[in-house]
């Protein structure tokens, strides 16, 4: 299948390192995907089987067709039925849970972890965090380590990293 992928972010896969981006740019499209980074989307539609997206870089508009569209654009805070305000929990301007790194919220015995808290949405980190949390409550000296949570790219090869990035450093 002839596949193109659309990111509006400078490059593919913001926020890994730079060489490991350009050496997966490199390998992606050997395997035959066209990349567009730095590019928006500007529209979609379906009409039968083939679907239209409209595309714009630097000022230029292009029109891909397909028969299917994927579309992946970031994630929110999962608050679905909490009203974090309501109930008093301070939140940041994304909607996320603010917690400090023993996982406590602004309200006594009151704690957050995972997919509603900020940080990368990955199940090891929110695995850790309820760790973290687990041993608050049990009275355990525990805090939570941002720099060392681990980040895998599905793809082929496979693309993994633990801690922060050379340009974060």
């Amino acid at each position: 299948a002839k596949v193109t992928i659309v990111e509006l972010m400078p490059t593919i896969l913001p926020g890994m390192d730079d060489d490991i981006v350009k050496e997966a740019d490199k390998i992606f499209r050997k395997q035959g995907l066209d990349i567009r980074a730095g590019t928006k989307v500007v529209s979609g539609s379906r009409s039968g089987d083939s679907v239209s997206i409209e595309i714009e870089k630097d000022g230029a508009r292009e029109e891909l067709t397909g028969d299917y569209a994927l579309v992946s654009v970031g994630r929110r805070a999962a608050l679905a039925g909490v009203d974090a305000a309501k109930l008093g929990l301070d939140v940041s301007r994304r909607g996320e849970i603010l917690v400090d790194d023993r996982m406590r919220t602004n309200l006594p015995g009151v704690f957050a972890i995972g997919d509603c808290v900020p940080g990368p949405m990955l199940a090891h980190k929110a695995e850790e965090e309820g760790v973290v949390a687990a041993e608050v409550i049990a009275g355990q000296p525990a805090h939570m380590h941002y720099k060392s949570v681990p980040s895998v790219v599905y793809t082929w090869p496979e693309i993994a990293s633990v801690g922060l990035s050379e340009r974060q450093v």
